[in-house]
């Protein structure tokens, strides 16, 4: 007899393509022989028995079913939690690289974390120093992004500053304990709001929205951003930062602190502007000095190491502690206490409660900006280390983090920084492991190492602010040099717009104008529907091409227009079909005007070749049939010709088909023109 086969009640996983294992050949072999010895032994068995063998096959089965749902399990747990991916291949050659390259993030994310909650975000130092350190720790967790570095940006500080400084004018607050904790109610929430639309965008599948917004939006976004941080932070750096109080409006704009500061030039203190040059100075010398020694390759990349800004930091902090620069109006950073940091929800304050809708745009703002800049940094290190990333699951991993750090008061916003994750990958990050690595040095520095930077010139984490601007301002004149290259008007256009207005108006309204815009332009550019005029390639039968190509053609048969639609129709750009026909059928492929003469006579027969149509919605089907009706109208003979079956499935539904007439519907040009001459009686083809 042979052995019966049994069909198991749960569908296949991706993985049963795969030949089957020595212990799933065995297992299935067991399985057979277990039935086959049941078969043949029901009739020398009393039924009792029966019962028993027919349980003990049931029970294999279970077995089997409950191995393959743990198996479908384990494969999705890995998907969206990648901790269960990677940890399990963990090794000591990934912990060296790992740890490497912590300790260089570490040396860097310090003092610039300390830099954006002070200069930026007008907060105290440890709520930087915190969020650099609990970002990561989540990041490394859910993030699929292997040397992504996530921490405080110097856009979205700034950003979280101008928020801060709006509700301000609506409390008036007249204590300095007062301002610190409206800022810090703010801050929060808005961290988590950021967080949380972050979260939801991943969780609604939104990560495709970095390809609809365009580069150029970003380009001129961030160039508007570093130089407002650079008129704003010379301010700190010239020792203007005590007449600014007294001369400037809290929430000054970008315009009224330009003037003021070259009206004040005059008024600089020496010692603070002495230390801001001397450490601007090392700063971009060391940077300029490590990037042309990297490039020489070698034993020259050991420059990757080099924490010029620790350097800075360690060295301008040691001075100051020996010569007291400090007794001669050197502003310092201090003490800084970890005390008033506390776990809350973010939206317990009455603050946060009351401003609720009014800080979402820039909570918007925030997430978008701060996608786009991660999701640029984590393409560009899945591109160099051949790994595949989720743009989903990264929205999903950066807004848990930025929830998560939400519940500890006061922290700013944590999104990717492009610059940090390549330094990431350059100094040894393999996995996502170096970023609890990072997170848990700077814990430890923050609580153990920090009140050696007590002596700390407030004008130095300005300089370090100000190398970041000279970053973001060297590559503008590459991508402006590049849009005069390639004649992108539109792209020069919005990416100039943006600058303007995010200097001139506020960092929300240039972000959300052009937003608008360059979603403007994406719509502009779907709804220009492709449509070329065919025409007969000579010494041909059926051979149709693109009278605008280079193809010998036979010559042109009056009243007759080919037309062939390269593209799915949606409402989108269906909308257009009409008018497009329209010109094409007076005009042609050859430039005009809409007030010139026709040249061309108007179809008597039109015929569509619609192979490329291989999905049409219900509202281009509907504006196909118009179009239709008003050529029957005029008495043009139409015809359809290639149509894919989806695409006729629709049209038979919405009565295309119908209209037309079956006889109408042809498989290609050829056929449709025979039809056509039986029709008139006259030889076409």
């Amino acid at each position: 007899m042979a052995p019966a086969s049994i069909a198991l009640p749960f569908p296949a996983s991706p993985d049963d393509s795969r030949e089957p294992s020595e212990l799933e050949e065995q297992t299935g072999s067991n399985i057979d022989t277990i039935i086959e010895q049941d078969e043949e032994a029901t009739l020398a068995i009393p039924k009792s028995r029966l019962g028993r063998s027919t349980s003990t096959a049931s029970r294999v089965r279970r077995r089997e079913k409950r191995k393959q749902q743990w198996r479908t399990f384990g494969q999705r747990a890995k998907y969206y939690v990648p901790v269960f991916d990677w940890l399990p291949k963990y090794n000591l050659t990934l912990l060296v690289g790992d740890l490497s390259a912590a300790l260089t993030l570490s040396c860097l994310l310090i003092p610039q974390s300390m830099s954006y909650a002070t200069n930026l975000a007008q907060l105290d130092p440890i709520n930087g120093l915190l969020s650099a350190a609990i970002a990561p720790l989540v990041y490394a967790l859910l993030g699929t992004c292997r040397q992504f570095s996530i921490g405080p940006e110097a856009a979205l500080s700034l950003i979280v500053a101008q928020t801060t400084n709006d509700v301000f004018s609506h409390y008036q607050p007249s204590t300095p304990s007062e301002r610190a904790t409206i800022a810090v109610a703010i801050c929060t929430m808005l961290t988590f709001q950021a967080g949380f639309i972050s979260l939801a965008l991943g969780l609604v599948r939104l990560g495709f929205l970095d390809a609809i917004l365009s580069q150029a939006l970003l380009r001129g976004f961030i160039t508007g951003v570093g130089v407002v941080i650079f008129v704003e932070q010379l301010i700190p750096m010239l020792g203007l930062s005590a007449l600014e109080e007294h001369v400037l409006p809290k929430g000054a704009s970008f315009l009224q602190k330009a003037t003021f500061l070259l009206e004040n030039l005059d008024k600089y203190q020496r010692e603070t502007a002495l230390i801001s040059l001397v450490s601007v100075v090392v700063l971009l010398g060391l940077r300029i000095s490590k990037t042309e020694l990297v490039k020489k390759g070698g034993l020259w990349k050991v420059a990757n190491w080099l924490p010029e800004i620790l350097i800075v930091v360690v060295g301008s902090t040691a001075l100051n502690a020996a010569f007291r620069w400090d007794q001669d109006g050197v502003a310092i950073v201090g003490a800084v206490s970890t005390g008033d940091v506390h776990l809350h929800f973010p939206l317990h304050t009455t603050y946060a409660r009351e401003h609720f809708t009014t800080t979402l745009p820039a909570a918007v703002t925030i997430s978008l900006l701060g996608f786009l800049d991660g999701i640029v940094a984590a393409k560009q290190n899945s591109a160099i280390y051949e790994y595949p990333i989720s743009p989903n699951r990264e929205l999903v991993a950066i807004g848990a983090a930025n929830v998560v750090v939400s519940f500890v008061s006061g922290c700013i916003p944590s999104y990717g920084s492009i610059t940090r994750s390549r330094l990431a990958g350059n100094t040894g990050a393999r996995t996502q492991a170096y970023g609890i690595f990072t997170g848990s040095i700077i814990l430890l520095a923050t609580f153990f190492l920090l009140r050696f930077l007590f002596f700390l010139p407030k004008c130095v984490l300005s300089s370090i602010i100000l190398l970041v601007v000279y970053v973001i301002l060297a590559e503008v004149p590459h991508d402006i040099k590049y849009y005069l290259k390639m004649g992108a008007w539109s792209e020069l256009g919005l990416c100039c717009l943006t600058f303007f207005l995010t200097m001139v108006w506020s960092l929300q309204a240039g972000m959300i104008i052009g937003t608008a815009l360059s979603l403007i332009l994406v719509v502009k550019s779907s709804s220009q529907m492709r449509i070329k005029i065919l025409g007969r390639v000579g010494g041909t039968d059926n051979e149709w091409e693109p009278v605008d190509e280079d193809y010998e053609f036979e010559d042109e048969i009056p009243g007759l227009l080919v037309v062939r639609i390269r593209e799915v129709m949606t409402f989108a750009n269906a909308g257009v079909l009409k008018e497009r026909l329209r010109r094409l059928e007076l005009y042609g492929h050859s430039p005009h005007h809409p007030s010139d003469e026709p040249r061309r006579r108007e179809a008597e027969i039109l015929i569509f070749h619609w192979a490329d149509v291989e999905q049409i919605d219900a509202e281009a089907v509907h504006i196909v049939l118009e179009v239709v009706e008003s050529y029957q109208r005029k008495g043009t003979v139409v015809y359809f010709t290639h149509v894919p079956p989806r695409a006729r499935l629709m049209m038979s539904k919405a009565g295309l088909i119908e209209k037309v007439g079956e006889e109408y519907v042809h498989s290609n040009i050829r056929s449709a023109l025979l039809h056509l001459e039986s029709r008139l009686h006259t030889q076409i083809v």
